[in-house]
């Protein structure tokens, strides 16, 4: 399933945030207390977007576990906002303390009804919550820790991007799709790119842009970049066609990887893959053309230390074009 993007700018949308949300809790099996967990941090979080910033944005999703197991999937909630920030971090989550008039337990229950939870805040640039709520509160192991943000162009229903990470084991892999264009064409596109993943049970990075290309033959076409690693020996393999781009960074630094021309799906010569390490320390970060190439962690002090989905969220936030749909997509290994 897709993570949804929910705006949040009037009070009749946080019970349909919360219903979305608790419905999708339902599909993956969670009982009543972990729906109802799910419920309550909805509410709380789509309710503090409207005190304290006026408007945002919620994005849910399930998150699969990382090994194939009966402990169940989680879901995932990330809230955006563009408001004033948080003035003293340590009092907002306090309880008791309100800058809205109300009882001031807002942050207070997202951190600790949340099973993992993170933030990031400045006056420039508003908020952001990120939280994984589990199965009976059993966080499992990482080997990768992964978020994303994709958003439709506004007046869009739908995105024309799509992303998607498959985990067996140690091997993973990772792709981004931006569909030509925008709207329902754009967005059939980059799902069948990204529905290739799950059939495969070896993935070489460049064997996947191959299938791709040929899944897309009826479609408009699509960007497409692929990562395929070892989770455990950092051995990866990149390979990508068209313009979503990729790059591994850390310490400040960055380092971008080389795309072929051409549209999946339509014209495109032989793809070779790139062999890379991807050390311990770095970062990926992937993108569409949606978003500015002007984009630089070094913006944003502190925030390369932050779970993936909160990087991916406060660079999109200040570098989306608004002319396109956008994802943003950063990968950590643990």
């Amino acid at each position: 399933m897709r993570q949804i993007a929910l705006p949040i700018d009037e009070v009749s949308q946080v019970a349909d945030a919360r219903r979305q949300a608790t419905e999708i809790a339902r599909s993956l099996g969670m009982n009543d207390t972990d729906r109802g967990r799910v419920a309550i941090v909805v509410t709380e979080a789509a309710t503090n977007i409207l005190k304290h910033a006026g408007s945002g944005v919620l994005l849910i999703r399930p998150l699969p576990h990382p090994f194939a197991n009966d402990a169940g999937d989680g879901i995932e909630v990330i809230a955006m906002d563009n408001g004033p920030g948080l003035p003293d971090v340590a009092l907002s989550f306090a309880d008791g303390h309100s800058t809205a008039g109300t009882a001031g337990t807002g942050l207070g229950a997202l951190a600790r009804l949340s099973d993992q939870f993170d933030w990031y805040s400045d006056g420039a640039n508003g908020s952001i919550f990120w939280m994984a709520l589990w199965p009976g509160r059993v966080v499992p192991d990482q080997l990768l820790h992964i978020g994303a943000v994709c958003l439709p162009l506004p007046g869009e229903s739908l995105s024309g991007d799509d992303w998607r990470a498959e985990q067996q084991g140690e091997r993973c892999v990772i792709m981004v799709a931006d569909g030509l264009g925008h709207g329902l064409e754009a967005y059939r596109a980059s799902m069948a790119a990204t529905e290739v993943l799950p059939t495969r049970e070896n993935w070489p990075a460049a064997d996947l842009i191959q299938e791709a290309h040929g899944a897309l033959r009826a479609t408009r076409g699509a960007a497409v970049s692929v990562i395929s690693m070892n989770l455990s020996t950092g051995q990866t393999q990149f390979a990508g066609v068209g313009n979503v781009a990729a790059f591994i960074g850390s310490h400040g630094g960055r380092k971008q990887l080389v795309t072929h021309n051409g549209i999946v799906g339509h014209n495109m010569r032989k793809v070779a893959s790139l062999d890379m390490e991807w050390p311990h320390d770095s970062w990926l970060l992937m993108h569409s053309d949606g978003l500015s190439t002007q984009w630089n962690l070094n913006d944003f002090p502190g925030l390369d230390a932050r779970h993936p989905a909160v990087i991916a969220a406060a660079v999109c936030k200040a570098y989306w074009r608004k002319r396109d749909d956008v994802t943003v997509l950063v990968a950590r290994r643990n």
